[in-house]
């Protein structure tokens, strides 16, 4: 009778979630400005989810079309404009499935057996975690390393949620001369590679500590602040409603839609371009900058931190690793010796599984973007500044198979820790 019970439950978590059997990605090639600017109305309106973009025209762009819309969106831009298309995924609900049983496969996360476990940590990494099992992760890591970590909040999220950061010093941040580090993921919500990359890399450093000279030199000479979760919210409801949720879950004033873009909302060219005005875009900027707690809260921390000198905020998906500006393609002062490093990162990253992250600066690379985390740090802290979208190149997209995850976080330590933490204290 309790397994029938729970089996009930589990059936009854699944179907609350929304479905998107039908649902395609169709990469969508733009080679006018007549076809961005139909493009751009029908994401405005809603027609298309944009998941991945890569320069306006002349690049692609992949975007999720409902069974509902697509005759829509095929009638304007592939009758009409002649667009050139493929379809990359043919139905998104096979890959959430398949995602589905492989979580369903796997035990869940528990403290007491890390605890109590001589090894290194690295069964977390082998499926995709849930919020709670991120805050066993990371009491789990403070509580095996007491003199090389903190665990504290950096701030509450509009729910109330913790947002958790994982300090990692031989002197708990109090040293003011040392050079600070901060690395953060889960701004979008569905992105799910992005917590995982953030827990992979403490995981190693702190298990790598005194056994790897570079990766003690590094633990010693940096404060490292890691914060693999902000939009906590968002994050949440991608298990229980909505596996492609992006945006927070703010309630929008006078809208029915829910949510803003947190990378959107940072109050640095807040409104340049490249964000929406319109609380029901997937890129809805919010009512005013820094509206979304979550935002505020990783912002702070970034201008708190003593003696920051690099920052990274890690997306998913497209492979690239990016520097400043997002909201101009005018060159910042300084871009040569940041572009140097920038290069390197996208090297280093190779060298590990031959994986190709293109780099360059944000709005040459892909598009123009204001308002983002990026720009700001670079802006107020001068600090190295990237914004990286991990694997894949679009196949599948934020179902990316959990196999990657330890991969991704292999090719990314390479360049996260080892270049940037390097170029920090040379």
């Amino acid at each position: 009778m309790k397994t029938l019970v729970i089996l009930g439950l589990v059936l009854i978590a699944i179907s609350a979630q929304n479905n998107y059997h039908g649902n395609m990605v169709l990469r969508i090639n733009l080679e006018s400005e007549k076809q961005l600017e139909v493009f751009e109305k029908l994401e405005n309106e809603g027609v298309i989810d944009v998941w991945s973009e890569k320069a306006l025209i002349g690049g692609y762009h992949d975007v999720l079309v409902t069974p509902s819309n697509y005759q829509e969106f095929a009638s304007k831009m592939f009758n009409d404009l002649k667009t050139k298309y493929e379809v990359i995924i043919p139905n998104v609900q096979t890959l959430i499935d398949k995602e589905q049983d492989r979580q369903n496969s796997l035990p869940e996360f528990t403290l007491n057996k890390f605890l109590a476990s001589n090894d290194d940590g690295m069964e977390f990494f082998s499926k995709y975690r849930k919020p709670e099992e991120f805050d066993r992760f990371l009491t789990g890591l403070n509580q095996k390393f007491p003199k090389l970590t903190k665990l504290f909040s950096i701030g509450k999220t509009g729910q109330g949620k913790n947002i958790n950061c994982l300090l990692i010093s031989t002197s708990e941040g109090s040293n003011t001369t040392k050079p600070s580090i901060v690395y953060n993921g889960g701004q979008h919500a569905r992105e799910w590679i992005s917590p995982m990359t953030n827990a992979y890399l403490a995981n190693r450093m702190l298990h790598e500590y005194g056994k790897v000279d570079l990766t003690t030199k590094l633990i010693n000479s940096i404060n490292w602040y890691i914060v693999p979760i902000v939009n906590v919210d968002g994050y949440t409801y991608t298990w229980s409603d909505d596996r492609l949720w992006r945006k927070t879950r703010s309630v929008n004033k006078g809208s029915k839609c829910v949510g803003v873009d947190p990378n959107r909302n940072w109050d640095y060219e807040w409104t340049s371009g490249g964000s929406s005005s319109n609380p029901c875009s997937e890129s809805y900027r919010g009512p005013k900058p820094f509206s979304e707690p979550e935002v505020s809260a990783i912002a702070k921390l970034t201008t708190s931190v003593p003696n920051l000198k690099a920052y990274i905020d890690f997306h998913s998906y497209s492979q690239l690793w990016m520097r400043p500006w997002g909201f101009s393609r005018k060159v910042p002062a300084g871009d040569e010796a940041v572009g140097i490093v920038n290069d390197a990162c996208g090297k280093a990253v190779y060298d590990v599984h031959g994986s190709k992250y293109t780099t360059g600066r944000i709005a040459v690379t892909i598009y123009e973007a204001s308002g983002s985390s990026v720009d700001y740090v670079f802006a107020k802290t001068n600090a190295l500044s990237f914004a990286v979208e991990l694997r894949d190149t679009g196949r599948q997209g934020f179902l990316l198979d959990a196999k990657n995850i330890v991969p991704t976080g292999e090719e990314v330590f390479a360049a996260a820790v080892n270049v940037i933490g390097s170029k920090v204290i040379e």
